[in-house]
């Protein structure tokens, strides 16, 4: 039990996750959700949303270009003053703008929320993503629960203690951010993320072309079509109930719990990796696009199933993203703080025109045509990243390492400095196993595969010793080599006896 409630530490321990799902839940019931407006009794305004997203993106696009601003967004202090001033105050104004009908305040209220947005993204972001694709897929599907609780508490609140305890998720989301940070540990692990760009650089080799050219264009195509079809989706759902009405606002709810658990299950028990996982998303959003059209062009009644579809690939492509983030950065050797913010810019901006598409489509048939050019634009992207082995290679490995040695260094000897510390550090070959085989949840019998293939034991001599069948043994090799990201035995052994 010990050993297990270690790896629920950092980034993945109990106060990291409630900051996550705080935030998270303030993100669904405030910009995203018409919560604020059903509260006073009238019909839901888009304008705030889109004001939101529109700021959102300017925000983490001046902070992709601002690398001094990128690392005091992620300190306490400053994640406290923006929940205060511009998450919660925002809020405030948006929710008296809806009482009073007043635009002023809407437009204010609006402004503010998408500076909490975007500067909040980076925070959060970083948190989630600072300790590597495992942890922070783990993270991510492990806090959503706990999102959910607070959606439908809201939802099911009467409508002032709703507006009181949305009001109060910013907030909260900052207290546990600040007692997150308090821990010498957990604050290193910010540091650690706020000085990437210095320690990754130096001394490693130069990457070909420069700025956004370093990342995977096709990947942040993908994203801006995926994300235009969620704002254009979401409008029509929420806002405009062309797609179903307030029914779908629970369903999702459930889509979304369920996803989660599929993808954490394929990822840590079947090896599944992120840009596999991509691909049903994908699947899954091409065919909820163009199966509305395709019922409307039947004659058949409308049905939420396409919605349902749609959603839960959305869901899904929202949980991986932020391993993908990681390995952009890796692959890129860049910040990645800064790929945060170009990519989460991309997501807002993406939103943002599909919902300009929502509105500027209204009730009439566009809004078919308009399903029949996303869903026919992501089937080919589709196509396109399938087709062969993608440039973006999932090699990560050696980011969750150095923010792992780095916090251990430190612990040893704080006189020393880290980088010749980190240098001169070395684990047992037992112990850099068991260290491997917590940090990247192996099985109890994949550990027992390890350590024999550390030894040199063929397959055979594993397979008698274990009492099974020589492809039982291929077949945990195989999980092995995909959770730990090495390709043969070599580049295991180096792994594991250099690190």
């Amino acid at each position: 039990m010990e050993k297990l409630l270690d790896r629920f530490t950092g980034n993945i321990s109990p106060v990291a996750l409630l900051v996550s799902s705080f935030y998270w839940s303030w993100f669904d019931v405030v910009p995203f959700s018409p919560a604020l407006f059903s509260a006073v009794g009238i019909p839901a305004d888009v304008m705030p949303l889109a004001l939101s997203l529109a700021v959102s993106a300017v925000v983490l696009c001046i902070l992709a270009l601002c690398p001094a601003w990128r690392a005091r967004a992620v300190s306490a202090k400053a994640f406290s003053l923006v929940s205060l001033v511009a998450g919660g105050g925002g809020s405030l104004l948006m929710y008296l703008g809806a009482q009073t009908a007043s635009a002023p305040l809407l437009v204010v209220g609006g402004v503010l929320v998408g500076v909490y947005q975007g500067a909040g993204i980076v925070t959060v972001g970083g948190l989630i993503t600072c300790e590597g694709t495992t942890n922070a897929l783990v993270h991510i599907a492990t806090a959503l629960p706990l999102n959910l609780l607070a959606i439908l508490f809201v939802m099911f609140l009467q409508p002032q203690p709703s507006v009181v305890f949305a009001l109060a998720l910013p907030l909260s989301s900052a207290c546990c951010y600040a007692v997150f940070s308090a821990r010498r540990q957990n604050r290193m692990l910010v540091d650690a993320l706020a000085d990437e760009t210095e320690k990754k650089l130096r001394g490693s080799r130069a990457l070909s072309g420069t700025g956004i050219a370093r990342y995977n264009p096709r990947f942040l195509i993908i994203l801006l079509v995926v994300c235009c079809s969620f704002g254009f989706v979401n409008y029509r759902t929420v806002f405009d109930s062309g797609f179903g009405g307030s029914d779908l606002d629970y369903l999702s709810l459930a889509i979304r719990a369920v996803v989660s658990l599929a993808v954490l299950v394929g990822y840590i028990r079947y090896s599944q990796r992120p840009y596999s996982i991509l691909r049903f998303a994908l699947l899954f959003m091409t065919f909820g696009l163009l199966a509305s059209p395709s019922l409307a062009m039947l004659g058949e009644a409308e049905t939420i199933v396409p919605e349902c579809l749609f959603l839960a690939g959305y869901a899904c492509f929202d949980l991986v993203i932020w391993a993908i983030i990681i390995i952009l950065s890796r692959k890129a050797n860049l910040s990645l703080l800064k790929t945060i913010c170009i990519v989460d810019a991309v997501d807002q901006l993406g939103i943002f025109v599909g919902t300009v598409l929502g509105i500027a489509c209204g009730e009439s048939s566009a809004a078919l045509a308009v399903c029949i050019i996303l869903g026919g634009l992501l089937f080919v992207l589709m196509l396109s990243f399938t087709e062969k082995r993608d440039p973006v290679n999932d090699d990560l490995n050696s980011l969750e390492i150095e923010f792992a040695s780095a916090i251990n260094v430190a612990d040893s000897s704080d006189e020393r400095d880290s980088a010749s510390a980190f240098q001169s550090a070395s684990v047992s070959p037992g112990g850099s196993v068991e260290e491997l085989a917590g940090r990247h949840f192996l099985t109890k019998r994949e550990t027992e595969v390890l350590s024999f293939l550390v030894e040199g034991r063929s397959v055979p001599y594993i397979s008698e010793h274990l009492c099974v069948s020589d492809n039982t043994v291929k077949s945990h090799v195989r999980h092995i080599y995909t959770k730990l990201d090495v390709h043969n035995r070599q580049e295991l052994l180096d792994l594991v006896l250099h690190r």
